[in-house]
């Protein structure tokens, strides 16, 4: 378990080179974002890139087969997709708060630990269902509604994170107050839901 989460990460990471591209972007849109809008696309990005280049990878290289040789059960490869996307997600996020907080006094907005924390509740509530996507649904068509439901994330979320809405967008956060908990404890349970239906079909899938 512990050298497939290991594969699964240095595979994720060993492809930060192709989460350049999203500079260009970010280009063009970040004058129109508020800061936490900037970083949420940035990380949104770089984990959608590592995890799903990771996934297209496997599937190229038919690292399933390299997968069915090793002393793995079906389990612990779900088990470790879920898991590196996870600590992906967070490892990316903290890092961006490292530099926030260095750059902070050269005029960086500061990622502070709420606004960090919500982006990591929403990445994983985009995880949830683009794993259960992966695992549940043949490869090729998986890989295009994962790509969809990316693209309608970030259609989405611009309404939202735009300078135009900051206000509205940071009374709404502000004001979640308990129903924040409540939401967290949702995502928490989709997140649940959707491993347990992927491991289910995922060990009775015919590969």
């Amino acid at each position: 378990m512990f050298n497939l989460l290991r594969k699964e990460m240095i595979q994720g990471l060993s492809n930060i080179k192709h989460t350049l591209g999203l500079l260009v972007v970010l280009i063009i849109l970040g004058k129109q974002l508020i800061p936490e809008g900037i970083y949420f696309y940035i990380i949104l990005g770089i984990v959608y890139v590592l995890t799903n280049t990771a996934d297209t990878m496997d599937e190229f290289k038919k690292g399933v087969y390299i997968i069915n040789s090793l002393p793995v059960t079906r389990k612990e490869v779900v088990f470790s997709k879920y898991l590196s996307g996870t600590i992906i997600c967070i490892l990316v996020t903290a890092i961006f708060q490292i530099i926030t907080y260095v750059g902070g006094p050269f005029g960086l907005p500061v990622l502070k630990f709420y606004p960090a924390f919500i982006i990591i509740c929403f990445i994983t509530f985009y995880n949830a269902i683009s794993y259960l996507l992966y695992f549940c649904i043949p490869f090729r068509i998986s890989n295009i509604l994962r790509i969809i439901v990316y693209t309608i994330t970030y259609g989405f979320c611009f309404g939202f994170l735009s300078k135009s809405s900051q206000k509205e967008t940071l009374d709404m956060i502000n004001g979640l107050g308990l129903n924040f908990n409540l939401i967290v404890l949702g995502i928490l349970m989709l997140f649940a839901i959707s491993m347990f239906v992927s491991l289910r079909v995922y060990e009775n899938k015919d590969l």
